[in-house]
């Protein structure tokens, strides 16, 4: 596939590449990758990247899955042109082992294990990532699902935080996740997970989500979610500022971050005939964080005390959504839609969720309807 971008007084920008995938031995093997490749121009310096990965796979067995992966972008890689990527620079291999038993017996129907590792590097020799995950999932007789997961991550730097202005050292993370969902083939299906997280710099955090499903009849169901997560004291980016009592050079300032989020969430969905659907959905999101103990940072893992005001925040938003969608004709289908959305400041990070909620109800409200219709011509 090749795909270019050409503009008035721009010179074109080009990406192509090739992707395989190839099965053996009944496809119980498989290898599958891709090479991409880019050439743009920027301000006159042009640039060329390349990307590509490579897996091998063992997909089919009666217990025993597994792959192992490798993956590239370049320095120069870029088709922000074309589409979006976030960063180039970076290569990695990333290797999984899974154990299956689907036997039925008299404590379970299936039951899993797996681990993961993934070490990653930039072409300037950083390691970035250093992660090795466990999972293990088991399904009851009863239809019920438990599953399990822990991560620990003791990549050394990362890249990214401070906002292009060197590395800043990682903290060695923990991570445990645990999650339950009862029979799905009943008429109310329940989900709850917990996730806890701390790293050897003392930061912590928790998080919660509870779900329920009601389906009303085989054409009506809706579905409820409440989500929750506090993260206490992360070092986190704050700014990057001259100060020349400090440094000729720009430094970066850190702080202990807290933040709180809270997520509710409602999805509808409504056939009223094969032909004449509804679907609805609207989202409530508060976040708000405050900084605390604010740090000059000497070097990728030297921090000094530095008087620095970093400004609590707490964002409101909503977003709803209606929308019909009715196929008068075979492969003929009209679309009506209404869309409100709402954002905001809320205050600050004392301020309590029931203020927040009278906040974002009186926050401006964006009003958008889109009616869209389509013919299918059989010739």
């Amino acid at each position: 596939m090749l795909t270019s971008v050409n503009r008035k007084r721009g010179l074109p920008a080009f990406t192509g590449g090739l992707d395989w995938n190839l099965k053996f031995f009944e496809s119980e093997y498989r290898v599958n990758g891709f090479l991409a490749g880019s050439h743009t121009d920027r301000r006159g310096r042009k640039l060329d990247g390349s990307a590509g990965s490579i897996a091998f796979n063992k997909d089919g067995g009666t217990h025993w899955r597994g792959f192992l992966s490798f993956d590239f972008t370049s320095k120069k890689y870029n088709i922000n042109d074309i589409g979006f990527f976030r960063s180039p620079n970076d290569f990695g291999w990333v290797a999984g082992v899974l154990y299956r038993d689907y036997q039925v017996t008299e404590w379970k129907r299936i039951w899993n294990l797996s681990t993961r590792y993934h070490l990653r590097r930039n072409f300037d020799g950083i390691e970035i990532f250093n992660s090795v995950e466990a999972e293990g999932y088991v399904m009851l007789p009863s239809y019920w699902e438990l599953g399990v997961q822990g991560s620990l991550d003791v990549g050394r730097f990362d890249p990214f935080e401070t906002r292009g202005n060197g590395l800043l050292r990682k903290a060695k993370s923990r991570n445990l996740q645990m999650s339950v969902e009862s029979d799905r083939r009943q008429t109310v299906v329940a989900d709850v997970g917990v996730q806890m997280q701390n790293d050897s710099r003392k930061m912590t955090s928790f998080a919660a989500e509870a779900d329920i499903e009601v389906k009303a009849a085989s054409n009506i169901s809706l579905e409820l979610s409440i989500a929750h997560a506090k993260v206490n004291r992360r070092l986190a980016w704050v700014n990057n500022i001259v100060d020349s009592f400090v440094s000729p050079d720009l430094i970066t300032i850190l702080a202990d971050r807290t933040t709180t989020e809270w997520d509710f969430t409602t999805r509808g969905s409504f056939i009223f005939t094969r032909d004449l659907t509804l679907q609805l959905y609207l989202q409530l999101f508060f976040a708000k964080g405050k900084y605390e103990s604010t740090v000059r940072m000497a070097s990728p893992d030297v921090f000094i005390p530095y008087s620095y005001v970093a400004q609590d925040f707490s964002d409101l938003s909503l977003n709803s959504n209606i929308v019909l969608r009715w196929e008068y004709l075979p492969g003929s289908t009209l679309y009506f839609v209404w869309s409100q959305s709402r954002f905001g400041n809320g205050g600050t990070y004392q301020t309590p969720i029931g203020k927040e909620f009278a906040n974002l109800l009186s926050l401006p409200m964006t009003n958008a309807v889109l009616f869209k219709i389509t013919y299918w011509m059989n010739f």
